[in-house]
């Protein structure tokens, strides 16, 4: 993975005290999770924080700050802050913005974000069962030693069939 390891360290060390803050590999990087939702992260060199659409337009004001352009497409409320921007008390600075920012957003269901990965994780959380599993019919098989023009043509049906081509079917 791609990042700065020691600013991620420099990031563990200033952030939010008594929460519980899990990390999670993301954007080829490492991010941070506040209450199940980002609210910071390293990539390459840089520091991702989360700060709203608001607060991400006055950042932009500051030096050695740029919109998150990650797949070429600026992402709302999300700012990169270059290494320049990250010096003395800059970081945690950042990072409480982040924080407080993301302690005002609707808690993430845990639900939907633990567990397999089976979308039917949610459902079971949620009380409901998951909907039965249909299952297609399978195709018939062809014979093998069916000639290949009727195998091509899909005359040939099922497995008992002597090779011959029913009447009334050309």
């Amino acid at each position: 993975m791609a990042y700065d390891h020691d600013l991620a360290d420099r990031v563990r060390a200033v952030l939010p005290d008594g929460e519980a803050v899990s990390e999670r590999q993301m954007f080829g990087g490492l991010t941070f999770m506040l209450g199940g939702h980002m609210l910071c992260g390293v990539v390459k060199d840089a520091l991702v924080v989360r700060l709203g659409p608001e607060g991400a337009d006055r950042a932009l004001e500051q030096p050695h700050v740029r919109p998150m352009d990650f797949t070429g497409r600026p992402m709302k409320g999300m700012v990169f802050i270059d290494p320049a921007g990250l010096h003395g008390e800059a970081l945690r600075q950042w990072i409480d913005a982040a924080a407080g920012y993301v302690r005002c957003l609707p808690p993430e269901r845990a639900a939907s974000r633990a567990g397999s990965g089976d979308p039917a994780d949610g459902m079971r959380a949620a009380g409901r069962r998951r909907p039965p599993r249909l299952r297609a019919a399978a195709p018939p098989r062809l014979r093998a030693s069916a000639p290949p023009r009727l195998r091509a043509s899909g005359k040939l049906r099922h497995a008992g069939t002597t090779g011959r081509v029913p009447r009334g079917s050309e």
